[in-house]
């Protein structure tokens, strides 16, 4: 048939109706379902929240009985002992090394004195003399005597006092204590090179 009669188009109407009342009814009971849902969950979550309270509040308690009866170590103490101490050990043994080493001839440790006025030098002692008084010295200076420095001198010529002190195996500072006593006697001169290195040449 085409064309409905009014009977049949109310029917079809009440069928629609009937079918939307259903998944109406369906969809409020899932929405009612969830709500309860959700109500269980935020009760149990203010049940566990207060229960969580309850246990820091108590820790709290514990750790400040446990502060009370603990007594708390003092910082100064503690970086005194681990940095300070250490380091003042470290730097004794560093300076006893150096005494040791000073004492075996490496280094010389000498303490500050003042500079006497330079006394003019006795004509009568001749350069001779200078070297038999060198000769006959029975104290050498740390393992190499003044002799031999003087013969250093005298077969090369003319010698750096870096160059001279690597040689004999003393410091620097040695051979030009050396040079200015070996010139005080005129048996070498000294000049100052390029580099502001000290020099040493046989008269």
């Amino acid at each position: 048939m085409i064309f409905f009669t009014k009977d049949e188009k109310v029917e079809r109407l009440e069928r629609k109706m009937n079918e939307m009342e259903k998944r109406m009814e369906f969809n409020v009971n899932k929405m009612n379902q969830t709500v309860v849902t959700l109500r269980e969950i935020i009760l149990r979550l203010q049940r566990d929240n207060t229960q969580l309270r309850s246990e820091r509040d108590f820790l709290i308690e514990r750790h400040k009985k446990m502060l009370k009866r603990v007594p708390v170590p003092d910082l100064a103490v503690e970086i005194n002992e681990r940095l300070v101490k250490p380091t003042i050990d470290r730097i004794k043994e560093n300076v006893d090394f150096v005494q040791l080493v000073a004492k075996e001839g490496f280094v010389e440790i000498r303490p500050e004195r003042r500079k006497k006025p330079r006394e003019e030098k006795d004509p009568s002692v001749s350069a001779k003399d200078l070297k038999d008084h060198i000769a006959d010295d029975p104290k050498p200076s740390f393992g190499k005597s003044l002799d031999a420095f003087f013969e250093l001198v005298s077969k090369n010529g003319k010698m750096r006092a870096d160059d001279a002190a690597r040689k004999l195996n003393v410091h620097h500072i040695q051979i030009e204590e050396w040079a200015k006593i070996l010139e005080s006697h005129d048996l070498v001169s000294i000049k100052k090179g390029p580099m502001g290195k000290m020099e040493i040449i046989k008269l």
